[in-house]
């Protein structure tokens, strides 16, 4: 959900990404630049833009795309790992976007910085495991459970700046479910 109170998904099946509209039950449909591709997880940042990512299909590279809202423009960005398969995204309390990723030579965990639009790899234990959901903490912890991995089944957490990291607790941005805005008055209707 984002702060409107609009609803959004990720369609798998045809690349897309839809956004239910809670005020006028409408849907809306958006279409990648990269196009067809395969859409996993997306998630609402701090400003109400989407975040998704897009795998890689043989030469395309995988991508991280970014929907702005306010002017309905797709920004995309290149993976830069072969055979990107970027699943579930989301940013951090500095800004920064968190994906698990599937691909290249073992699974991992990337960052993006979008003031600069890099990317840092942090390469998981579980090599070959790939990792459907991430949490980011209020301290920027990344949480993370592989699957799929028999010899290292486990969940984990990654660190990227203990300077940061007051506890030891797994607690959500502004509060459960973990939005990364904070909560104000619902503006849906109730039918």
């Amino acid at each position: 959900a984002d702060r409107n109170d609009n609803i959004w998904m990720a369609l798998w099946d045809s690349g897309n990404i839809a956004k239910f509209d809670t005020h006028n039950n409408g849907w809306t449909i958006f279409t990648p630049p990269t196009y067809p591709g395969h859409v996993r997880r997306l998630n609402v940042d701090a400003q109400n833009n989407i975040w998704f990512g897009i795998w890689a299909a043989g030469k395309r590279p995988g991508k991280l795309a970014k929907l702005d809202q306010t002017t309905g423009r797709i920004t995309e960005w290149t993976v830069p790992r072969q055979n990107a398969s970027p699943y579930d995204v989301m940013q951090d309390p500095d800004g920064a976007i968190w994906s698990a990723d599937v691909g290249g030579s073992a699974a991992s965990l990337w960052k993006f910085n979008p003031r600069d639009a890099t990317f840092t790899l942090y390469p998981k234990p579980q090599r070959t495991a790939d990792t459907p959901k991430i949490q980011v903490t209020k301290d920027g912890a990344i949480w993370y459970s592989p699957r799929g991995s028999q010899d290292a089944p486990a969940f984990g957490v990654l660190y990227p700046d203990m300077d940061k990291i007051t506890t030891l607790g797994a607690y959500y941005q502004n509060g459960p479910p973990g939005y990364p805005y904070k909560l104000g008055v619902s503006t849906a209707r109730a039918s």
